[in-house]
């Protein structure tokens, strides 16, 4: 239950990517300003990768159209 709601507060800290469309900059200050839960996350070797696959899927959200 409580890693459901961790991952809801960061759906929730992600939702401001698809206000910022296509600004990736900002979009990758977004992700990395959202802090890893204590004993649970640690930074993985590949985080700046795994924030940038973020930024580009909620941007792909962004730019399609219903």
């Amino acid at each position: 239950m409580k890693q459901s709601l961790n991952l809801l507060v960061c759906l929730n800290l992600l939702l401001p990517l698809s206000t910022y469309g296509v600004d990736h900059q900002r979009n990758l200050e977004i992700v990395d300003s959202i802090p890893l839960i204590k004993d649970l996350e640690n930074p993985a070797k590949d985080e700046k990768e795994i924030q940038n696959n973020l930024v580009n899927i909620f941007e792909s959200f962004a730019i399609k159209k219903p």
